[in-house]
């Protein structure tokens, strides 16, 4: 296992606001450390937001889009635990599955968790999401437009219900 990863550990691969120096990343479970910034071997849509926030979404539609840009991080079980509850899992929001992400401090390609849209919710659900533009990388410039959960009725609109 590369980097630090053991059988209670995990990589998880992040390309959105959990990113270091991004909106979320101050929700970052104890128990996550940082590993490289990676990329991943396949390309998928990766898609900002539909509307008035600026989100970030991993489509899983393998083949479309663009290798996306992210950090990969190795968590314990309650780190990876704690990182699906943030995510919606439990609502399907999001779901993680294994990529295959390249490493860029090693070139090594390792399997890392990711949060690809899921089918929970009432709105930005995958089909409509696919009719965004794809970007290879979520910005700090996408990141102005991202509405926080602590920002008024940012996520009172339907979106994790």
């Amino acid at each position: 296992m590369a980097a630090g990863a053991t059988a209670s550990k995990h990589l998880m691969f992040v390309y959105g606001t959990l990113k270091r120096g991004f909106p979320n990343h101050q929700h970052m479970p104890v128990g996550i450390e940082f590993v490289s910034r990676a990329t991943t071997v396949e390309r998928f849509p990766l898609v900002v937001g539909a509307g008035h926030n600026q989100i970030p979404f991993l489509l899983d539609f393998a083949g479309n889009g663009f290798q996306v840009n992210g950090e990969v991080f190795v968590a314990d079980d309650a780190a990876c635990n704690a990182l699906d509850v943030f995510e919606g899992t439990p609502k399907r929001f999001y779901r993680r599955a294994d990529v295959a992400v390249t490493l860029e401090s090693s070139d090594e390609t390792v399997q890392a968790g990711a949060y690809f849209r899921g089918e929970g919710g009432t709105r930005c659900l995958p089909a409509e999401l696919s009719e965004l533009a794809a970007v290879p990388e979520y910005t700090l410039e996408h990141a102005r437009g991202y509405l926080s959960r602590e920002a008024p009725n940012a996520w009172r609109d339907g979106l994790m219900d």
